[in-house]
């Protein structure tokens, strides 16, 4: 029998058992008869390990331990049906087999964490085979290169390919320029290739985006802090030309955030007249000459720190400051025209709600990294139903101190790091994990640069490849600087790794 101090504690209980619940769907029979419902998980030292798993039928259960560490850094502590502990029969090297296995309900594994690491279970049942993952997350420095030693702030930097990468950002006197970098696969050591210097009297708040494999867009802020965008090509040499230019905003602008809608279309929020916030939609031709479609006036109050993130081919979603700074979702819809409608709208906090850096997590749920209250560091997710309404599901606050200039990027499915300027606007990345109700949990941190960072810095950060990153961002001397990181994350089980257990 359960024993409780009060109500709340029997609620929480309730609540986890309800929602693991809802994740879990029927099997099919005949076609997948294992499955695991939290294949990633990130404890710390301490923690215990729990993963949840789906059988269909009876048959002999083996969850194998696939290498040293896993065996030596995890103890196991539990093999459950539902609610119900079982005993298995613990083999050589760790190894649980349960002959004759079944159960209707969420089995769960638990082993206690004696060490942080990266760590891998293999679940074997009736022949089919899954596995689950256990990983630090942890944050290294690779390499790092001062690429501009006179001004590097407002950093957006793109991907172009595996090993090259392209960075729009304000340089000396405040210059628009745009480079390109290659990355060495095996030291990820950074090279410049080229430079352009294409606006010669401002280059403020870049938005770049990638259009095809040769052709880039950036929005920014130029001459007099009106409203620009350019498209650029680069050619084999990774060398950059402009190919054109459009003022689309003859007011000031600033916290641009570009997105496209589709090969030849362009969606654009920012902070215009009076800091109202805008909408506007682009197309490009054939000699990517940029027009201007429609545009939206959405927040006649405040329209500041903009973060646009595209849901589906008609959809959008926008996180940004409104009056006050307070924090503020929206949703908004186009049509075949192109014409921009406002859909629903949510303020999620009611203090602050600047520096924000939104990413889609899956098809109806996001998650935003943003400054609230006192300068502090926010993460928080939402939910958007069939008619894109917004739901905010929870929150955490990750730095009591400081946290500005955030750049949020996806690792995997139910991790994300933010890099952003934290305490003594000292340079810092972080690694966070989601469970199954989208509550955010802090994984690691690393204090990456120890000295004052400018108060342009912007951050621009973007995933290599699973286990490797890349920064842009400004140093203390605001003297542009690029990093590349590792991320100890999950590994893949190698091939030969599988141990097969006789049955008994």
């Amino acid at each position: 029998m359960f024993h409780f101090r009060n109500r709340t504690t029997f609620l929480i209980i309730f609540l986890g058992i309800f929602l693991l619940s809802s994740e879990a769907r029927s099997l099919t029979p005949g076609k997948e008869e294992l499955r695991i419902l939290n294949i990633h998980s990130s404890p710390q030292k301490g923690d215990i390990w729990s993963v949840n798993f789906q059988t269909q039928g009876k048959s002999d259960l083996k969850i194998i331990p696939q290498d040293q560490a896993t065996i030596e850094d995890d103890e196991f502590s539990g093999l459950y049906c539902g609610q119900k502990k079982v005993d298995p029969q613990i083999l050589k090297d760790d190894i649980i087999f349960y002959p004759g296995w079944q159960c209707d309900e969420i089995a769960r594994v638990e082993h206690y964490t004696r060490k942080q690491g990266n760590h891998i279970l293999q679940f074997v049942f009736n022949k089919e085979i899954r596995h689950a993952y256990n990983a630090a997350y942890d944050i290294a420095v690779l390499n790092s290169l001062e690429h501009d030693t006179i001004d590097g702030d407002y950093n957006s930097l793109v991907m172009i390919d595996a090993t090259h990468f392209i960075l729009a950002y304000r340089g000396e006197t405040g210059d628009g320029f745009i480079s390109t970098f290659s990355i060495d696969p095996s030291t990820y050591a950074i090279t410049e290739l080229n430079t352009l210097e294409h606006d010669t009297s401002n280059g403020s708040w870049s938005s770049l985006i990638k259009i095809d494999d040769t052709h880039f867009m950036v929005a920014y802020s130029g001459t007099d802090f009106d409203g620009y965008i350019s498209t650029f090509s680069i050619d084999g040499s990774y060398a950059i030309t402009e190919l054109n230019t459009l003022e689309y905003d003859t007011d000031i602008t600033q916290t641009t955030s570009l997105v496209m809608i589709d090969a030849t279309h362009f969606i654009l929020a920012y902070a215009g007249t009076d800091n109202d916030g805008f909408i506007k939609t682009f197309s490009i031709d054939g000699s990517y000459a940029i027009t201007e479609i429609n545009s939206l006036e959405h927040d006649i109050a405040n329209g500041t720190w903009c973060s646009l993130v595209k849901i589906d081919a008609t959809h959008f979603i926008l996180a940004y400051a409104t009056s006050g700074n307070d924090g503020q979702i929206t949703t908004f819809s186009i049509d075949g025209s192109y014409n921009i409608t406002e859909i629903n709208s949510i303020e999620h906090d009611l203090l602050n709600g600047t520096y924000n850096s939104l990413v889609m997590i899956d098809a109806t749920h996001f998650i935003l990294a943003y400054t609230g209250d006192a300068s502090d560091g926010y993460l928080a997710t939402f939910s958007i139903d069939g008619s894109y309404n917004i739901t905010e599901l929870n929150s955490l606050e990750h730095d009591t101190t400081n946290a500005i200039w955030n750049s949020l990027i996806m690792l995997d499915a139910t991790h994300f790091i933010v890099a952003y300027t934290g305490t003594s606007s000292y340079g810092y990345i972080k690694t966070f994990s989601i469970d199954g109700s989208y509550a955010i949990t802090e994984v690691n941190s690393l204090e990456h640069y120890s000295s004052i960072l400018t108060v342009y810095t912007a951050h621009s950060l973007v995933k290599i490849n699973s286990t490797r990153l890349i920064l842009a961002f400004a140093d203390v001397d605001n003297d542009g600087i690029l990093r590349t990181f590792s991320v100890a994350s999950a590994r893949t089980p190698l091939k030969g790794a599988v141990i097969f257990i006789k049955s008994h």
